[in-house]
């Protein structure tokens, strides 16, 4: 968030952070101290850059940061309005802000280490074909350059079919 303040050089009345874990919210209200040094480092930064009252429980079904957390496929994605708008009541008058009560808060060692990995495969596409061909940058620029040279009408720097390039042509497209 302050990177955000930062970037859109605004000052901002009010701000809230949500979580779907209230093990994390009670965390965020204890001493950073009391913590093992690499927990105790982040709580610490969050603590020095938010307040404990701007933090508020989300339900999980509700989080759009859960989505790509739990392997939602890129094409699902896409269609997710959940993930491009938030949830419902984002934009609504009626934000439900919950405050955290004491709630029971096992000690950091109990905690479990969760690990996830997904794995997606995807049919190699024409750019990862061309690409897993080369094993060295100059020649996939040159490769790239007599390609462009048949599809770009600007790339008339050169003969189509020469094989010297100017510097020009290796410029970058954008």
């Amino acid at each position: 968030m302050r990177k955000v303040k930062r970037s859109l050089c605004s000052v901002f009345h009010e701000e809230h952070y949500w979580s779907d874990s209230s093990i994390v919210l009670n965390q965020l209200r204890k001493p950073s101290r009391s913590f093992k040094t690499f927990v105790g480092n982040r709580i610490s930064y969050i603590q020095e850059n938010s307040e404990a009252s701007s933090w508020h429980y989300v339900k999980t079904d509700e989080n759009p940061a859960d989505l790509v957390s739990r392997g939602v496929k890129p094409s699902e994605l896409i269609h997710s309005k959940l993930w491009w708008n938030g949830p419902d009541w984002l934009k609504s008058e009626n934000v439900p802000i919950v405050p955290i009560t004491g709630a029971y808060v096992p000690d950091p060692d109990e905690i479990p280490s969760i690990s996830c990995f997904t794995a997606t495969t995807l049919e190699p596409n024409w750019a990862e074909e061309i690409l897993s061909r080369f094993n060295s940058l100059i020649k996939l620029k040159r490769v790239t350059v007599l390609i462009l040279r048949n599809f770009r009408p600007d790339m008339k720097l050169q003969p189509r079919n020469s094989s010297q390039m100017t510097v020009p042509e290796f410029r970058p497209l954008c």
